[in-house]
């Protein structure tokens, strides 16, 4: 018989080596991405990594230059946004507040912009019981996580894997 645990209390443990101070960055510009820059630039630029560079001890006592890589779709699109990188970064800043980006890398990555077929609508999970739904729905409501969109995804998280264990 499985038992129900709190999918909060299993993240961390699972995550600790893969997310960090950048992944958080990273994760929070991803997840707001197209409210930061709109949704016209964002489907031609993606945030891909964050890295820090030691500062020289002359620059106003920041102790790291905070670097973003993004995505472009193409070399185009990369010319247009060096053009623009200054706005950009003040865009990602005004989101980010102090201690945001310094500069910007554009990597050509076309890949990256292929469009999937989204089969999360094919997902049912309608064999669970309405209470096994609403256990689910409370641990994830009781949890700190505040961003609604995360609780959603966390609530489908669950079903699905509660569904597939009683098919199984």
């Amino acid at each position: 018989m499985a038992y129900l645990r709190l999918i909060a209390d299993s993240v961390p443990k699972l995550t600790k080596l893969a997310f960090g101070q950048k992944a958080s960055l990273l994760g929070r510009l991803m997840l707001h991405w197209s409210s930061i820059v709109g949704n016209e630039m964002a489907t031609k630029i993606k945030p891909a990594e964050v890295t820090y560079r030691k500062c020289k001890s002359s620059n106003r006592g920041k102790k790291h230059n905070i670097i973003l890589t993004l995505y472009v779709a193409n070399g185009a699109v990369a010319l247009e946004l060096q053009y623009q990188a200054s706005q950009l970064i003040e865009k990602i800043n005004m989101f980010l507040g102090s201690g945001g980006i310094d500069s910007i890398n554009f990597v050509q990555a076309p890949d990256k912009f292929v469009e999937f077929e989204d089969n999360s609508q094919n997902i049912t999970c309608d064999t669970l019981p309405e209470q096994e739904k609403a256990k689910i729905d409370d641990l994830v409501n009781s949890s700190e996580i505040l961003e609604e969109d995360l609780q959603n995804a966390l609530k489908s998280l669950g079903r699905a894997i509660l569904n597939s264990s009683k098919t199984t």
